[in-house]
């Protein structure tokens, strides 16, 4: 179904799921965000594609993002933060900076395995996302799609 011309029924489909989804959540004691999540999932453009009038999914979508944010504040309770803040902080700062030494420590591996791949197939192509071609084929397709 394509309601290209009038977004009403895309949102009222989605509404109506995702308020079904939520109920269902509920009584199986998981979180409503579950719901939705997966009313999106099934009914989005690339699954059963009832809502695939992009325009009026994005506005809702960008609804739905500030619902959550008023949902959250709702929730947020600052002496509560303030119990939890070594747990909070803490934690929060350890994954940031377990992150980036992970994704530190990474790149240079995928630089040398990239290395070893083209020293074994010089022909392997590769994404074209470089800053500098690598083979002057790849400078010239580019230039000719541009």
């Amino acid at each position: 179904m394509d309601y290209s011309a009038d977004p009403l029924p895309s949102v009222l489909i989605l509404l109506a799921c995702g308020v079904a989804a939520v109920v269902l959540c509920r009584s199986l004691r998981l979180p409503a965000m579950v719901g939705y999540l997966v009313t999106g999932l099934v009914l989005g453009p690339h699954a059963l594609g009832l809502a695939s009038d992009r325009e009026a999914i994005h506005a809702l979508a960008e609804f739905g993002v500030v619902f959550l944010m008023f949902s959250i504040g709702l929730e947020f309770s600052l002496p509560k933060l303030v119990s939890m803040r070594r747990i909070v902080f803490g934690l929060g700062l350890a994954q940031v900076l377990l992150t980036i030494a992970l994704v530190m420590a990474g790149v240079p591996v995928l630089a040398r395995v990239e290395a070893i791949l083209r020293a074994m197939w010089p022909d392997l192509p590769m994404p074209l996302t470089t800053t500098r071609p690598s083979r002057p084929w790849i400078s010239s397709t580019a230039a000719a799609k541009l």
